[in-house]
């Protein structure tokens, strides 16, 4: 089968019953996610792992949404608000092993980090039938006529989205540059290309206390003048003294950070920053 035949077979996968999530849809116009019901049951990653492990793959998948859908819940949260369904893909179809075997192994980089893929020319096996037809030198014998299955190696492209299917079996499920791995497919040239990064983890920031007064510490440096002139017998402010119902402090409340991930997918947890003047 063609990788045109392929994209035109469009069916729900896996096809078993009851193995399609209830927060997935699939019509003629694509295949849509219920973000409310995703919200309630969840398990869009098991789901994916199921499909992609199955046999199965998207076409014409929308990889910001399908990665935001996985890792970003803030942007689920907010999306909600203002439409209950999102396109993932035009389709649900097969993923035949024939193809899968044109995928090569994954390296891995800095322990998940990043990842590297070596693309290169890939070729298939074509199975076709030969006709060979044996001459008599007798008058009257019609020539014996045989059908010979042969095989013969074909070029093959590579496809985004069964690179997208492959590379999450391997182990690659954030992070992949769509438009560099496109760009390379379409131009369907050779080499190493780091093709997944990691994203870094945002710190957060504990309850702190911040001083909102410049006059409240002691400072013993030479006073500077109206003309400019630094007076050595006399301080910038040694003796603090404040004015009444003057603002000293303020209370800063913590700011939560946002996880990071790896390219398979890991969380990276976020850290706290101590920055408070009470540790100083």
């Amino acid at each position: 089968m063609s990788l045109a035949e392929q994209k035109s077979e469009i069916k729900a996968a896996p096809s078993r019953e009851g193995e399609i999530p209830v927060y997935v849809t699939s019509r003629p116009s694509g295949v849509f996610i219920d973000l409310n019901k995703l919200s309630s049951v969840g398990g869009l990653e098991v789901f994916v792992t199921r499909m992609f492990t199955g046999g199965s793959r998207f076409s014409e998948l929308d990889y910001d949404i399908y990665q935001k859908l996985l890792f970003d819940p803030a942007w689920m949260e907010t999306t909600r608000k203002k439409s209950t369904e999102v396109k993932i893909a035009a389709g649900m179809v097969r993923f035949p092993s024939e193809r899968r075997a044109l995928y090569r192994s994954v390296k891995f980089l800095e322990g998940g980090k990043h990842a590297e893929y070596f693309f290169e020319p890939v070729v298939l096996e074509e199975t076709y039938e030969e006709i060979v037809g044996e001459k008599s030198d007798e008058p009257n014998v019609v020539p014996l006529i045989k059908h010979v299955k042969k095989t013969r190696q074909v070029p093959a492209v590579l496809d985004f989205d069964e690179f997208v299917a492959d590379m999450w079996v391997k182990g690659v499920k954030f992070g992949i540059d769509a438009e560099a791995v496109r760009k390379v497919l379409t131009s369907n040239t050779m080499g190493r290309l780091v093709f997944a990064n990691h994203l870094v983890e945002t710190k957060g920031n504990d309850a702190d206390i911040q001083e909102v007064c410049t006059d409240l510490r002691r400072d013993n440096s030479p006073k500077t003048k109206l003309n400019g002139k630094v007076d050595l017998c006399a301080f910038k402010n040694r003796f603090p003294h404040i004015c009444k119902d003057g603002r000293l402090l303020k209370k800063m409340p913590c700011a939560l950070g946002k996880p990071g991930y790896l390219v398979t997918g890991e969380v990276i947890e976020p850290l706290f920053r101590k920055t408070s003047i009470l540790n100083r």
